[in-house]
């Protein structure tokens, strides 16, 4: 049995999950010799949704079949409808399989050949923020007012030459040191950033594809038209193996980041989706992943910034975020240290941001827009900025890898006459040896034990899709063209 190793988290799902075998097959039965109408009777080798074989059915028992042949013999249909004039039923379920089941639907002579199916991996943009104030410390103390310049941190708003100023108003007895150059000084959230960002990366299984955006690109005080562009851009490529030229490209980016002053956070969004998320024609759910300390500081058009008295218009930025989920592209907002309170005006940006990723189909379930807990990932009152920063990118990671979705490899159907799409059939290896045969379900909404087909993709039903996460040694065989098996022993 072909095998492939799954490594999909970092600091999350840290299972290792493996792909079994494909056997695509045609079926020794007619697709008229069976009349699989839905069982309403128990059978003791049925099993409810953990496998414990209780004897009752798992599911509404669509795929089960207490009809038979001609001559009555019980058995258990299989496939993805009858053809011809009849159809099949699938209302999913669970059934645990004896030896000579799995035999059955696995060596009978319908069986010809095996691939490997791939787990449905996304395509992820990254878009960082390395504005000046990612060069202060990740200071969380609030109280207080002490005198300054915008300097601290979300104030970019300015060359400042020399020393840092300080913080900006409201936050008091955190004093940055920061020198006001492009180089990422010691203790800065940015050097704090990037090693969890490294290693999320190195965590990325190696079929998924990445690009990033650094922004802004270049120091946009008075608006400029290159605010962003794709001088700091590493566009979208699939990962490859550990010391790929993409995995370096996207490293060496990381490490080697000048720091730039201003925030033109519309700008970045809009570059990174028009010009590199939605133009790539690779595989997978699309996503953003935002990473900003602060106020965006310029409107759409790398525009002027307006001195010290307000923020870029936020709306737009929203509306950017919604249009994307209509397309299908989600978005996660990580908000760092001084995403708090903008240094300039004393607002507090978390709202802002929390917004966005409920906009943008990511925010969790009983998050609040306005107040704890926020619907992005607020890093903002985390003492260890650089552990928060790895447990959000690791949720990210879950979230985005879909270990419950695998994907029809393209040429499968050029090496069996047999295969057809409609026909697969769905078997657990459990790492205790058991083997169970999920049922596809085909009403999506509703399932919660089976597995859905949509075009290429087979998608494990969420309460399959938990076992499954929660066994770290199972095993997945797709079994193709199978219509009707011959009948299994009750």
């Amino acid at each position: 049995m072909h095998s492939m190793n799954r490594r999909l988290a970092y600091s999350g799902l840290s299972s290792l999950l493996v792909v079994g075998s494909v056997l695509a097959c045609g079926s020794s039965k007619a697709p008229g010799d069976k009349d699989p109408g839905p069982s309403s009777g128990a059978d003791s080798s049925q099993s409810d949704g953990d496998g414990s074989g209780d004897g009752n059915p798992a599911g509404s028992g669509g795929n089960f079949s207490d009809g038979g042949d001609d001559d009555s013999e019980d058995g258990l249909i299989v496939g993805g409808g009858t053809g011809g004039s009849g159809s099949v039923a699938f209302n999913g379920g669970v059934r645990v399989l004896t030896a000579d089941e799995v035999a059955e639907l696995t060596e009978s002579e319908c069986a010809g050949f095996s691939d490997t199916p791939d787990v449905y991996l996304p395509t992820l943009q990254l878009i960082v923020d390395q504005s000046m104030s990612m060069n202060d410390p990740p200071c969380v103390d609030m109280g207080g007012e002490v005198p300054g310049t915008g300097g601290g941190p979300g104030g970019d708003d300015g060359p400042i030459v020399g020393p840092g100023p300080g913080p900006g108003p409201g936050l008091g007895g955190c004093a940055t040191g920061t020198m006001y150059t492009p180089e990422p000084v010691e203790g800065s959230k940015w050097l704090l950033s990037v090693p969890p960002m490294l290693a999320a990366l190195d965590a990325f299984p190696d079929g998924m594809s990445v690009g990033m955006l650094l922004f802004p690109t270049a120091d946009s005080t008075r608006g400029m038209a290159q605010c962003v562009s794709d001088q700091s851009m590493i566009p979208i490529q699939p990962l490859g193996a550990p010391g790929s030229m993409q995995r370096a490209a996207l490293a060496d980016a990381l490490t080697n980041a000048r720091l730039v002053y201003n925030t033109p956070t519309h700008d970045a969004l809009h570059f990174a989706l028009t010009e590199s998320l939605e133009p790539y024609e690779g595989g997978g759910a699309k996503f953003v992943v935002l990473l900003t300390d602060g106020a965006p500081t310029q409107p759409l058009g790398c525009g002027r910034t307006n001195g010290s008295s307000a923020t870029a218009p936020l709306q737009p930025i929203l509306d950017e975020i919604a249009a994307a989920a209509a397309k299908g592209i989600k978005t996660y907002i990580l908000g760092a240290p001084g995403s708090e309170k903008n240094g300039q005006t004393n607002e507090d940006m978390r709202p802002f941001l929390s917004e966005a990723a409920k906009l943008g189909g990511t925010a969790p379930d009983g998050c609040q827009i306005d107040s704890a807990p926020y619907c992005h990932f607020d890093m903002s009152a985390e003492p260890d900025f650089a552990a928060a920063l790895a447990t959000a990118l690791g949720k990210v990671t879950t979230g985005v890898v879909d270990a419950c979705t695998f994907v029809i490899p393209e040429d499968i159907g050029s090496k069996s006459e047999e295969f057809d799409v409609d026909k697969t059939n769905l078997i657990v290896k459990k790492g205790d040896g058991s083997q169970v045969l999920i049922l596809r379900d085909d009403s999506p909404a509703d399932c919660s034990e089976g597995w859905t087909l949509n075009g290429n993709q087979i998608t494990l039903c969420p309460q399959t899709c938990d076992s499954y996460k929660a066994d770290p040694t199972a095993e997945v065989t797709l079994s193709f063209g199978c219509n009707a098996i011959e009948p299994l022993p009750a």
